[in-house]
């Protein structure tokens, strides 16, 4: 470890989390209601299944007409949660960009405030670096982390749909998970 490397305690990750939350404050509100949107478009993945099921059931009893309601009632709302997940994406990143304009413009001020000796230390890449790279990388985990956080609730209520339909298939689900997570 090189003596200008220092390691930081749980206390120093906790104020740059708090700083970094304070950016996120302005647009708390548009952020909530996406990641809500969100939520409730991967929520309807769980819904077409049923669907499908239902038009598969009818087509074996030879009733067509619901067969394809059943289709088109699917294909509606798969047309309908992608058109919605689309403008939801760009209303996004259209916030994480302006979050991270904000980001890279105080890390630029705090930057030339620097003494001198700061610029002897580093190298003009990692200046850059923490001026371009960094914010980006930050803004890039924000979304992931709704991303995901949005599919495991969801997974987590498709489980309970599925241990209310048949706890055997939950347990036979929950079994090949844990097995997966080993391979």
């Amino acid at each position: 470890m090189k003596d200008n490397e220092k390691k930081t305690t749980l206390k120093e990750k906790i104020i740059s989390f708090k700083q970094l939350l304070s950016y996120f404050k302005e647009y708390k509100v548009k952020l909530i209601i996406y990641s809500i949107i969100l939520f409730i478009f991967n929520l309807s993945f769980a819904f077409t299944g049923y669907l499908i099921g239902g038009a598969t059931e009818y087509a074996i009893k030879m009733d067509i007409s619901k067969a394809l309601f059943y289709l088109l009632l699917y294909f509606f709302i798969s047309f309908v949660s992608n058109i919605v997940i689309i403008i939801v994406y760009y209303l996004f990143n259209k916030v994480q960009t302006l979050i991270a304009r904000k980001i890279s413009k105080d890390v630029y001020y705090k930057t030339l405030r620097l003494p001198a000796k700061a610029f002897e230390d580093l190298s003009t890449g990692e200046i850059v670096n923490r001026v371009t790279s960094d914010t980006e990388s930050v803004i890039g985990i924000s979304q992931k982390f709704v991303e995901m956080s949005s599919r495991i609730i969801s997974s987590i209520v498709i489980l309970i749909y599925i241990f209310m339909n048949s706890y055997i298939v939950g347990l036979e689900i929950i079994v090949f998970l844990i097995a997966y997570s080993f391979i």
